[in-house]
């Protein structure tokens, strides 16, 4: 079983804004969709605690990216999705 000290780890590498290619892949309303799915996601009762550590840290991640960029933005449709460009249209049913 993971600590707590284990779970905040787990939770603040998902939570770092490492992930540069979301701002190619993803508009401002799909980095939003996506917090929203996976911090769903996360309290899902099947879900073990590290794998609710890291949505949950998914989701602050987006969101600090969201703050940053603002709802303005939408990037240029790009050649080809990756899988969170996939999920976050997905989400949206676009």
């Amino acid at each position: 079983m993971n600590s707590p000290d284990d779970l905040q780890r787990i939770f603040d590498e998902a939570a770092s804004l490492k992930n540069n290619h979301f701002r190619e892949q993803l508009a401002f309303r799909h980095m939003i969709a996506l917090a929203d799915t996976f911090e769903g996601w996360a309290m899902d009762e099947r879900i073990n605690p590290e794998q609710t550590s890291k949505l949950l840290g998914w989701a602050e991640s987006l969101r600090q990216l969201s703050e940053l960029i603002g709802p303005d933005w939408n990037p240029p449709e790009p050649e080809r999705l990756t899988l969170m460009g996939f999920l976050g249209r997905r989400v949206l049913d676009e």
